[in-house]
């Protein structure tokens, strides 16, 4: 799988390639050669292409920490202000429910306080009810490139909105336990991965 950038180079080598090859000879030598940069810049791009990073290895593995649908809200407070998470799948038994996310939260906050000006603890499943369109996650595969994971996280829905995380299951079913996680934080280490300049 391309990206713009590499399709683009792609293109310039293949340039390069037709000027020398097509193109007038001295001596029967062509006019011009590559230059040791270019080759080198597409060696790497060939073994990326050809043996593209692991989104999971890339990232690194860490134990994704998840919510029961029917936990008390004050479980995912914890995990929040001590762990600094802002994303957290939720599941009901099996099956993905929802991502817990900050927002959701601070919107679940504001709503319950408008009634009596006080916080009730409820479960975090009566708290999914405040998510929008853009708090979600979107599912990959453990096999994914860091490419694809870089694609999923930054390509527009139909709403316009990104997902808030990614969440790699064994065959990126959403009835499956999470492997990994990535969220936007994430982005420059994907980036990174694929770098062959």
């Amino acid at each position: 799988m391309l990206n713009k950038r590499q399709t683009e180079m792609l293109k310039d080598f293949g340039n390069l390639r037709n000027a020398i090859a097509h193109g007038r000879y001295y001596d029967d030598e062509p006019l011009a050669s590559p230059h040791p940069r270019v080759v080198e810049q597409l060696e790497k791009l060939r073994e990326l292409l050809t043996s593209p990073p692991n989104a999971l290895a890339v990232l690194g593995s860490s134990e994704v920490v998840t919510l029961e649908a029917d936990a008390d809200i004050r479980q995912a407070l914890k995990l929040i202000a001590h762990n600094d998470y802002s994303q957290i799948p939720v599941y009901s038994g099996e099956n993905y429910a929802n991502l817990l996310t900050t927002n959701v939260v601070a919107r679940w906050i504001a709503a319950d306080l408008a009634d009596d000006n006080h916080v009730i603890s409820v479960a975090v499943g009566k708290v999914l009810k405040y998510a929008e369109a853009g708090d979600r996650a979107a599912f990959l595969p453990r096999t994914a490139t860091a490419q694809e994971a870089l694609d999923a996280l930054t390509e527009l829905a139909k709403d316009g909105t990104h997902p808030c995380a990614l969440i790699f299951t064994e065959d990126g079913a959403k009835n499956k336990r999470p492997l990994g996680i990535a969220t936007p934080t994430d982005l420059a280490v994907l980036v990174d991965a694929l770098e062959w300049e």
